[in-house]
């Protein structure tokens, strides 16, 4: 009945909680920190009985463990500098069947937020990532000094006259990559057919390659925020409260990252 469960977020190869242990670098990498955490909850939501089918059912029953007892059972002189709580923090955003309620966590049968809103992730498509990516920069590029021009097309699209301009170009143009220094080279040099008559009032901004990518379809990225928004959109009622919260909550915190993340992500 498990077997879903602990596959895709303990035991598999390529479980949450061995992407977790991965992420927290290479010193704590071979103390396995998020699958020891993962499997102790695990053992904790099924101890004794039949397990039951319900969340509301493994909450019922108190079934699961408390942060503090599970830092508890998972000490040891190894893990005394261990990020427990950073390994925890990830394994709640991660995992698919990692669930908590009132203090409790526990896996169970239901998918958690995490999963539900992975699904929906999967149908976003790369025109709606576009047009937030536009959107969220164009928030960000509201200034008096320039005039603004968000992804244009061909240089024609940039006029050549005596106001400042500030020409953020289209995620497709890196930095580093030839390609974007012979574009950007073009249209500043010209307009369509025509030489530049005010060139030296003409900026232009790419992005850094890794993390255009991370803004848009990282685990904290664009894709990730518009998947939260269609979910809370066309299955807000199916929610419960307690997801209609952590749903909310993960939503304002992605907005405030997501802004640090376009401005490291277009700084050249």
């Amino acid at each position: 009945r498990f077997e879903s469960v602990i596959s895709a977020d303990i035991t598999d190869g390529t479980a949450h909680a061995a992407q977790v242990d991965d992420g927290l670098g290479a010193e704590f990498k071979p103390l396995r920190i998020a699958t020891q955490l993962a499997t102790t909850i695990f053992l904790a939501s099924h101890h004794g009985g039949q397990p039951e089918e319900t969340e509301e059912a493994v909450i019922g029953t108190r079934r699961g463990i408390e942060r503090e007892w599970l830092r508890v059972g998972l000490w040891h002189p190894a893990t005394e500098n261990a990020p427990i709580d950073e390994a925890l923090s990830r394994l709640r955003e991660r995992c698919w069947y990692l669930d908590e309620e009132g203090g409790i966590l526990f896996f169970g049968l239901e998918p958690s937020l995490e999963r539900i809103v992975h699904e929906r992730e999967e149908r976003v498509s790369e025109d709606e990532i576009l047009r937030a990516l536009r959107e969220l920069l164009r928030t960000l590029t509201q200034v008096d000094t320039f005039r603004v021009w968000l992804f244009p097309e061909s240089s024609r699209d940039i006029p050549d006259d005596e106001s400042l301009k500030l020409v953020v170009m289209p995620p497709r143009f890196v930095k580093g990559d030839g390609r974007t220094e012979q574009t950007v080279k073009e249209w500043w040099e010209r307009r369509d057919d025509t030489p530049r008559v005010y060139k030296n009032t003409v900026f232009f901004l790419a992005a850094e390659r890794d993390q255009i990518n991370d803004l848009r379809y990282g685990h904290e990225g664009l894709r990730r925020k518009l998947a939260m928004e269609a979910v809370r959109q066309e299955q807000w009622q199916r929610l419960s409260e307690r997801k209609q919260r952590e749903l909310e909550d993960r939503l304002r915190k992605l907005d405030e990252s997501l802004h640090t993340k376009a401005l490291n992500a277009y700084r050249w």
